[in-house]
């Protein structure tokens, strides 16, 4: 299974600082036909994103 690794400094909380260390996940790869379902995320992905 192929896995992804998101990298973001992120809010703390709901309208919260910026966190001042990078976060990181690994996540798995969901591939394209799965993601574009409607009762996933439908037509809001373009073939140009990646879903994890």
């Amino acid at each position: 299974m192929m896995k992804f690794v998101v990298l973001a400094l992120l809010a703390v909380g709901a309208g919260g600082p910026i966190a001042d260390i990078l976060q990181q996940a690994l996540l798995p790869v969901v591939d394209h036909a799965t993601c574009s379902k409607s009762d996933w995320w439908g037509f809001q992905v373009k073939d140009t994103m990646v879903c994890a």
